[in-house]
């Protein structure tokens, strides 16, 4: 189940990457709309944890990358200019529209901070306003 993501029926028969750190895919063969929950083929649990960024194939046929919504910092976090960079694991991906969206730079600290910008080569790394580099350090998980 994700909170941030509405499914549908159109994504029954896709295939769902449910950890991006692993390249097992599974097939989706059913859909909740109450629970907006998918229901896959096989047994995930060896290697998917509530909160990891997965990947699902979208119902156009589309490439299926859906935006990172937590994962793990790589680095420390940069600040230069009035501005905080994040660094996340190069298997994350944010996408432009998360521009504006909460930040919790570490799950452990209940501090929030918004988006200011997706980093538009590195789609790994996203800014956020002011000098945060106390919140959050490498290895620590975020939550989008």
């Amino acid at each position: 189940m994700d909170k941030h993501v509405t499914f549908n029926s159109d994504y029954v028969g896709k295939l769902l990457q449910p950890n991006i750190a692993n390249s097992s895919t599974v097939a989706i063969f059913d859909w909740d709309n109450m629970t907006n929950t998918l229901y896959v083929q096989g047994d995930i649990t060896s290697y998917v944890a509530a909160g990891d960024a997965y990947r699902v194939e979208m119902p156009d046929g589309g490439a299926g990358v859906e935006e990172c919504n937590s994962g793990f910092w790589d680095a420390a976090p940069a600040y230069a200019s009035g501005e905080t960079t994040f660094t996340a694991v190069q298997t994350a991906h944010f996408r432009d529209f998360q521009a504006g969206w909460l930040l919790i730079p570490d799950v452990t600290k209940p501090a929030y901070v918004r988006i200011k910008e997706i980093d538009a080569t590195d789609d790994f790394k996203l800014t956020v306003e002011g000098d945060v580099t106390d919140l959050a350090g490498a290895g620590a998980r975020f939550r989008v």
